[in-house]
């Protein structure tokens, strides 16, 4: 799984980043990108739409689900980024 958080304004420019709200661009030395391109763009939203024809709604019961029967709650909190 990768996971992204990217936008695209207007079809004609779009940011890549690991983050976008101030209060992680303090404490994340990550770095992202904006690029002016519609040709990039264009190709971003096109992505974002393969990859949302091929998701399904996950219920948070289901998450909980999940999560609760992978180990003791120390674990699951030490690896909740990834679950």
């Amino acid at each position: 799984m990768l996971h992204a958080k990217t936008m695209v304004v207007d079809g004609l420019w779009a940011s890549s980043a690991p983050q976008h709200r101030h209060e992680e661009f303090v404490l994340n030395f990550e770095i992202g990108a904006v690029v002016f391109d519609p040709v990039f763009a264009r190709t971003l939203a096109d992505r974002f739409l393969t990859d949302l024809a091929q998701s399904r709604e996950v219920a948070p019961r289901e998450v909980w689900r999940r999560s609760s029967s992978r180990g003791s709650p120390r674990r699951r909190r030490l690896f909740s980024p990834l679950l």
